[in-house]
């Protein structure tokens, strides 16, 4: 997807204790974060997704890269 540099995915060696389980990392080359996002949006409608997948519990956070 355009912006979207890599994505890496995590999974924990304890996830009776982890909360989440699982953790993806996407690396983004772009200063406008809301633009990127609705290009995700755009694209996640067309993305099938595993019924693994709890929908409920998925969150997103932003962070920048400290200088």
């Amino acid at each position: 997807m355009p912006g979207f540099v890599k994505g890496m995915r995590y999974y924990s060696d304890n996830p009776e204790v982890a909360v989440p389980s699982y953790l993806t990392i996407y690396e983004i080359d772009s200063d406008d974060i809301q633009a990127i996002m609705g290009v995700m949006r755009e694209h996640s409608k067309s993305m099938i997704r595993s019924e693994a997948i709890d929908e409920q519990s998925v969150s997103l956070q932003i962070y920048r890269l400290l200088d």
